[in-house]
């Protein structure tokens, strides 16, 4: 997972939420010592994205 790999390399630990197009969770990985909360920023973050049909990405 591209997201994971980009995270270590600049040393955050994530919890990282893919959706489908209708909003459904494909896939959710947290990362050791990601902080509890972690999952509903991401969840959140993630559905904000697709709700505006906008990618989400780390920026290199």
């Amino acid at each position: 997972m591209a997201a994971a790999i980009k995270t270590a390399e600049i040393g955050i630990r994530a919890t990282i939420v893919v959706l489908d197009r209708g909003g459904e969770q494909i896939t959710m990985a947290r990362m050791d010592q990601a902080g509890p909360g972690a999952f509903d920023l991401a969840r959140g973050e993630a559905e904000t994205a697709r709700s505006f049909h906008a990618p989400q990405h780390l920026s290199s």
